[in-house]
Parts: structure tokens; C-alpha cells; sequence
């Protein structure tokens, strides 16, 4: 989708909008990738002072260039605030580029960045929005990635710290850890619990990614809540709201989806996905293309909501451009493919597998047709009698979860984890929200601690040591 990953050699950082480069961003950057590459930083006084006289573009300062990129790990190019010759030279010869902005100044596609989006692929370019302090919130980043439309990636960078900025080296180097959540309704809540775990261990995380209610839970922390905070998230939707326990005329689906939406809003707001300092997506179902849909722009509730369509339970989400999106467990329940597109580095997926097949002892001739059922409802005692069948939303979620990939591309730095869940909580219980976050947790903990003491790889790739202990 996003082309295939090659670490670069050569990077050229240059201004975008109306911005100049930041200088407090290049001294992190330079310390962020001293930590462990052999990396040079040129800017045109250097090349001046060594080659005192000569233009620019002269072939010996470009033979040069080459034979240094030959023997050095990492290069990066640092621009010039106009087009002038270095700056074209630093376009030239990166195999990759940021454009680096300050998030408040204009935001208007300058020379300097046409140049470089008329060499460049679009998945070699990153938009990278500066910001002095790590507010609560972001705005306007809309407005950057219109005008830019084919770039593929953006960061938000605070500089009141360095943690972006190690961020932004992990994917620049091919290192950034994702986290992949599965879909599974209440089952979700585990995701909560492992997410903590991971993070108490060490984790630092650089893209979020799920399907469903893994979408939903992911969704919170890219928007800077902790377990805790989604946990209560997760209580006012499901328990206070009763938003899954609210039925309708079955003309459009089964639940009145409007309660579910209000909840929804009021605990994601309407923040917009581009805006997030932690870059996410949520996978749906394009019924209209009959492609996955991965949702990386818009309003972060609506994706959710998107993502988490059941259908016949809820109705379709539809777009603005006339797209019906259903719940992404459809077509891929592990978005494990999708998040490789996006990224490369090691990832912990989380998989919500049953507890193994489950049998239903039903007299199958004793399931009462229209006539009888209406009778046994009408009847206060009647309904103790009627067979113990599974209800349809209970179906429909075991008919969405069977649909499972028999292969996961799991690569040698990935983490697949499959928290145990009680056979007791079925698909819809969210009454145990709390009790599944906090045993998975517990349970997560030790995993971690036991995978350690095997060395093992993608525990140890995604906490970044190769010596932590519990």
C-alpha cells in the first residue's frame, strides 16, 4: 500500500510552511540518533569550511558527499531556510526527507517542499509538526495534510522533552513498536490489562492499531488516557449509558445506535484522529468497495463507531463520500497486515481466542415459532419455559469471531500474546469490564516476566533492553 521499508542513509531535514528549522528539534534529533548509529549531521557551513570557495554543486564536493555516505551509517542533510543550491543538494541526496514545521506558523506548501515531494516517493516523506510543550490537545493539523495530500506520515514533536523525537528515530529506522488489538466486544477489556502491563515493563509504543472494541480501547490511549481512565470510559458507555442494552424497532438494526453514538462523543469528544500525539487507526469494513477501510483521518469516535459496527446489531456507519462501513472483524479481526503497511518494528498483537469449542445442548424442534413466542412473552411465566437459545445478538458476534486468519504473519520481533479469558464471559458481558482488565493484567505480568527469562526476542525488541526484570 505504503511501498516497501528501507532504512535510509541519507535524510534531509528541510523547513516546511513558513517555518524555519528548529534548532532545539536538530540538537535532539543529533542526540537521539548518536545513541546507537554511526551518524553524521552537514549543514552548508560545514561543506563551506571544507571546501572553501568551490560552489556548492562542484563535482568534487559531490564525489565527496558519496564516498562519505559510503562509509557512514546514517547522514543527515540539514537545509537551508530558502531553495537555494544546498538545499536542492540536500533533496537530491537523501533517500528520505522530513519536512519539519513549527505547528503554529503557516502552514502554505512552500518551494523548498515541492521540490522535494517532486523527487520523492510520498511514503519516503514525513510532515514533521513541531510544538514548544505537549498540550492536552492539537489543532489545525487538517489544514498541513491538505495541502500536502500524498504524504503518508505525520508526527506530532513536543520539544519539552526528547520522548517524540526517540520516537521519530524508531521509525525512521525501521524500529517503531506498535500495538495491534483484536476485535471480541467485551472481551476487549483484556487489551486494557496487557496494554499496562507492557507500558509497567518498559514499553514505550509509537503506533496503535485495532479492530472493533481493540480499535475502541487502543482510541483511548492515542488520546492520552491511561487503563484506568478507559476503564471508566468503558463503564460509562456500556454500564451507565446501557448503550448495548437499548433496543429498537428492528428495521435498521436491533440497538438504537443514537444512545451508543452520544456515549461514544462524550468520552472521545471530537477530537480528530490526525491530531492525536500518538498515531492510530482503526480498521472497518468497506461493504461498498468490499475492501478494508483503515481509518488514520477524522473524528476519532466516528471511527470507532466504524470499526465497531456489528451488523444487524447496529446500523451501517456511512461516510461523507457515500462508503458503508461495518465492523472491521469481518475481513480482518487482527489488523496485523494493516499495521505493517504503515510501519516496521516489532508489535505486540493481542488475539482474543475462545476457550475452545463450546457445545449447545438445544432440543432444536422445541425453539418456539411466532405464534408460541409471542404467548410465552405475554405470559410472565411462560418465558421460564422457553429452550435456552442463544440470542441473536450472541449469534451474530459468534458468527463475526469464527472468522478467524488461519495464519498471522508474525514476524521475528513481534510479541503474540493470547490473554486467557473465562469461559464464564461471554461476547456482551461488560458488567465484567474491570474484573477482565485486571486479571489480564496480572496475568501479563508474569508472562512478560517468564518470556524474559527465555530471552526472548520480541519481548525484549519491544522493550527496548535486553535486560529488564520484574
Amino acid at each position: 500500500m505504503f511501498g516497501v521499508f528501507t532504512q535510509p542513509g541519507t535524510l534531509a531535514v528541510i523547513p516546511a510552511g513558513g517555518s524555519r528549522i528548529s534548532p532545539v528539534f536538530i540538537r535532539y534529533l543529533r542526540k537521539a540518533f548518536g545513541a546507537g548509529t554511526r551518524t553524521q549531521f552537514l549543514a552548508r557551513p560545514d561543506i563551506e569550511a571544507r571546501f572553501a570557495g568551490l560552489p556548492i554543486d562542484d563535482q568534487s564536493v559531490l564525489n565527496w558527499l558519496n564516498e562519505l555516505e559510503a562509509r557512514t551509517e546514517i547522514i543527515v542533510y540539514v537545509a537551508d531556510e530558502e531553495p537555494n543550491e544546498w538545499t536542492r543538494v540536500c533533496i537530491r541526496q537523501a533517500d528520505s526527507v522530513l519536512l519539519l514545521a513549527g505547528a503554529s506558523s503557516s502552514f502554505r506548501l512552500n518551494l523548498s517542499e515541492e521540490l522535494a515531494l517532486s523527487v520523492h516517493s510520498p511514503s519516503t516523506v514525513r510532515l514533521i509538526l513541531v510544538h514548544d510543550n505537549r498540550s492536552a490537545m492539537v489543532s489545525g493539523t487538517a489544514k498541513w495534510l491538505n495541502e500536502r495530500p500524498h504524504v503518508v506520515h505525520h508526527h506530532h514533536v513536543a520539544l519539552e522533552d526528547e520522548s517524540d523525537i526517540q520516537s521519530l528515530v524508531r521509525f525512521i529506522s525501521g524500529e517503531a513498536r506498535g500495538f495491534v488489538a483484536a476485535g471480541g466486544g467485551s472481551l476487549g477489556c483484556t487489551h486494557l490489562g496487557v496494554y499496562k502491563a507492557f507500558v509497567d515493563a518498559g514499553a514505550r509504543f509509537d503506533y496503535l492499531g485495532g479492530t472493533s472494541s481493540g480499535a475502541a480501547m487502543m482510541a483511548g490511549f492515542a488520546r492520552g488516557l491511561d487503563a484506568d481512565e478507559i476503564d471508566r470510559g468503558t463503564h460509562n458507555i456500556f454500564i451507565k449509558s446501557r448503550a448495548f442494552r437499548r433496543p429498537t424497532l428492528p428495521h435498521f438494526a436491533l440497538l438504537d445506535h443514537k444512545v451508543f453514538d452520544r456515549a461514544l462523543r462524550a468520552e472521545y469528544s471530537d477530537v480528530l484522529i490526525e491530531d492525536l500525539w500518538l498515531p492510530f487507526f482503526a480498521l472497518s469494513t468497506n461493504l461498498s468497495s468490499r475492501q478494508p477501510h483503515v481509518h488514520r483521518r477524522g473524528k476519532l469516535w466516528q471511527a470507532v463507531r466504524a470499526s465497531g459496527s456489528i451488523p444487524g446489531v447496529l446500523p451501517p456507519f456511512f461516510t461523507a463520500d457515500g462508503d458503508m462501513l461495518v465492523d472491521g472483524g469481518i475481513m480482518n479481526n487482527l489488523p496485523l497486515e494493516q499495521m505493517k503497511e504503515l510501519k516496521t518494528g516489532p508489535n505486540v498483537v493481542v488475539s482474543l481466542e475462545s476457550g475452545g469449542p463450546q457445545k449447545y445442548h438445544i432440543d432444536y424442534d422445541r425453539i418456539p415459532g411466532a405464534a408460541e413466542l409471542t404467548l410465552a412473552w405475554l405470559n410472565p411465566f411462560g418465558r421460564a419455559s422457553l429452550p435456552k437459545v442463544p440470542n441473536v445478538i450472541h449469534v451474530i458476534a459468534a458468527s463475526m469471531l469464527a472468522h478467524r486468519p488461519h495464519d498471522i504473519a508474525i514476524g521475528e520481533e513481534d510479541v503474540l500474546v493470547y490473554p486467557p479469558v473465562s469461559s464464564t464471559i461471554s461476547f456482551m458481558d461488560w458488567s465484567r469490564h474491570s474484573e477482565l482488565f485486571s486479571e489480564t493484567y496480572d496475568w501479563t505480568i508474569r508472562w512478560i516476566a517468564e518470556r524474559l527469562r527465555q530471552n526472548d526476542p520480541g519481548v525484549q525488541a519491544v522493550l527496548g533492553t535486553s535486560e529488564w526484570s520484574l
